[in-house]
């Protein structure tokens, strides 16, 4: 597969996944609200945060689908995910693990040039 077509591919797949968090993110939103009460109700608002993080999450994955070389984007992706634990711990243990797991793990699962064969 030649350079162009590869970025192409890795951009739609990781707009695929973008999506599909976007849907994962706001269910568990709907979630926590519906079991907890609002997301205010402990007294933290951290909206801005979330939002920020989610941005950020759209325009990190961008810039991954366009790296070529999978061992720059799994170190990239490690200190994505370190900064966010490190950004939401201890204060925010909950949100730590849900933006840690679900923005990493659809990083990851959205790269296409670690699943080649050989």
């Amino acid at each position: 597969m030649n350079l162009p077509s590869r970025i192409i591919c890795c951009l739609l797949i990781h707009s695929v996944f973008c999506v599909g968090y976007t849907f994962l993110n706001n269910f568990a939103a709907d979630w926590y609200i519906s079991t907890y009460g609002g997301l205010t109700s402990r007294g933290v608002n951290i909206r801005l945060t979330s939002k920020f993080l989610y941005e950020f999450f759209l325009v990190f994955n961008a810039v991954l689908a366009l790296i070529p070389v999978l061992r720059v984007k799994l170190i990239l992706w490690a200190i994505w995910v370190g900064l966010i634990l490190l950004w939401m711990l201890p204060d925010h243990p909950l949100r730590a693990l849900l933006y840690g797991i679900g923005q990493g793990t659809f990083t990851v699962d959205g790269d296409p040039s670690q699943h080649r064969a050989g």
